[in-house]
């Protein structure tokens, strides 16, 4: 973020970087950018025909990096997030969130 051509940090504007890029984690992308909405669906999109025809998974939906499968068996959706993860791993270099990998009854 700019403020009268200084940063807001008081560095001179060519040293400036637009705010959401200056992250210490150098992974991911900025958050609520259009464009990294946009290349997460692209670079994910690998990852939707995995599910959908290599995993046969039929109730699939899939917004910028958040992802929900749906089935009546728990076990196909531990099976098929062994899958997943290990697509992710070998052909993406991603990796799941642990906290977000178990599987939930929902209502």
């Amino acid at each position: 973020m700019r403020t009268g051509g200084r940063c807001l940090k008081g560095q001179p504007r060519r040293a400036c970087h637009c705010y959401c890029f200056r992250r210490q984690n150098e992974r991911g992308l900025p958050i609520g950018n259009l464009a990294s909405q946009f290349w997460a669906n692209v670079y994910l999109n690998e990852l939707d025909h995995f599910v959908k025809r290599c995993l046969r998974c039929r109730y699939y939906v899939h917004y910028v990096d958040d992802a929900v499968l749906l089935s009546t068996e728990p076990r196909k959706l531990e099976r098929m997030r062994d899958e997943i993860r290990g697509f992710l791993r070998d052909k993406l270099r991603l990796k799941l969130r642990v906290e977000d990998e178990e599987p939930r009854p929902v209502s």
